[in-house]
């Protein structure tokens, strides 16, 4: 039985250093001694609890598995056609002003103003070059044909699968994802064609056969 007589031998002998079964009592009994003083059971509880909140997780693993994989690979790999957008039937060009007017002071963490409200700021003084953008219909043999009249080009396609367009010219081809670059430039009629011009941004659009 512990008790405090027994306690007091046992430290005698832990301080003791000796190998006597007491003093490897001792050494036992000090070893647990901060475990016993740690158990859970003895430690109070304070403060709330709370429910947890969280959703399981299994039951959304259901949800997940329904998910039509095959279906977003397939739009993924033939996205939605960019609307709003005609067969050029006559050459027509024109420029796009991309100047930016800044809408209020811009400072850095000094103070130090970088742009005043009113500043116009025109990127294309700031641009050394820029690729030739092709916008094209990537369902139309002849749009195709005509692409690959532009192998130095950037080909996007406003219709038709890139991935298959790509396996089959071996050009690199991106696709105007919701008619971005289209609404952006405000492009009407296909194919056409962006590029820089004596500082400027000038877009082309060439009907088949047409003189580009």
């Amino acid at each position: 039985m512990f008790n405090k007589k027994n306690f007091s031998v046992l430290l005698a002998g832990a301080k003791k250093g000796g190998k006597s079964p007491i003093c490897k009592d001792a050494k036992r009994f000090f070893y647990f001694l901060p475990i016993f003083f740690c158990s859970s059971s003895l430690i109070a509880t304070e403060g709330h609890t709370f429910p947890i909140q969280e959703k399981p997780f299994r039951p959304s693993i259901g949800s997940v598995s329904s998910v039509d994989y095959e279906k977003i690979a397939e739009q993924a790999k033939t996205p939605a056609p960019v609307q709003g957008l005609k067969e050029a039937t006559e050459y027509r060009s024109f420029y796009f002003d991309p100047t930016y007017t800044v809408p209020e002071d811009v400072q850095d963490h000094k103070g130090n103003y970088l742009a005043r409200e009113g500043q116009k700021i025109d990127p294309m003084e700031h641009v050394a070059s820029l690729p030739t953008l092709i916008f094209f219909d990537g369902t139309n043999e002849d749009h195709i044909a005509w692409a690959e009249k532009h192998p130095q080009a950037k080909w996007i396609l406003v219709k038709g699968s890139p991935v298959e367009i790509e396996e089959l010219t071996g050009h690199a081809t991106y696709f105007d994802q919701m008619g971005g670059f289209s609404k952006h430039f405000g492009l009407k009629n296909i194919p056409c064609t962006i590029s820089k011009k004596d500082n400027k941004i000038l877009i082309e659009e060439i009907p088949l056969g047409g003189q580009k």
